[in-house]
């Protein structure tokens, strides 16, 4: 759904995500507190975060992409420059992040869901090659260790051809 879709089913995979989180938190919350019945801590909790996640989907989306652009620009400061200024840096690598992915809203969203979904089928091809014995476990953890070029490259080209097919059946990305 991710690869092939996802410009089109995003705020719904946002509001089942949200969904999802808020059920989650609600049950942990409920059973830290001691409620008898947690299910209707994780009722609410999931009402709440559904309920919030629609209309904020923009925001989330700046969110993470300002957690990226973090990511991105911290380590590079911290090693080409040090000292204070790597926190400096992503402080601007979030606020830089979180406006690209703003202002290249659909783009982003194309991306992000390509990678992802990218990102899941490689993960259950490997689980499905362990789990029915076409490999054993220690000979693909050492196929995966050593050789991780296969494993990225194969999720490079299924990033690009989920991007090149959400292009192709969704039109042009523009913000």
């Amino acid at each position: 759904i991710y690869l092939g879709a996802g410009w089109r089913l995003y705020h719904w995979v946002v509001t089942l995500t949200g969904i999802w989180f808020g059920g989650s938190v609600g049950w942990a919350s409920g059973n830290l507190i001691g409620m008898e019945f947690p299910v209707v801590a994780a009722g609410v909790g999931m009402i709440v975060a559904g309920g919030m996640a629609w209309p904020l989907h923009r925001f989330l989306l700046y969110l993470m992409g300002g957690i990226g652009g973090m990511f991105l620009l911290y380590p590079l400061a911290a090693y080409f420059i040090g000292g204070d200024s790597t926190i400096a840096a992503a402080i601007i690598g979030f606020v830089g992040g979180g406006a690209l992915s703003h202002f290249f809203f659909k783009f982003a969203v194309v991306v992000a869901t390509s990678v992802i979904g990218a990102t899941m089928i490689c993960s259950a091809l490997l689980f499905l090659v362990r789990e029915y014995g076409f490999v054993t476990t220690p000979d693909l953890e050492a196929f995966v260790t050593n050789q991780p070029g296969y494993v990225i490259a194969a999720a490079f080209m299924l990033t690009a051809a989920g991007f090149g097919g959400q292009l192709a059946l969704f039109g042009k990305v523009e913000h």
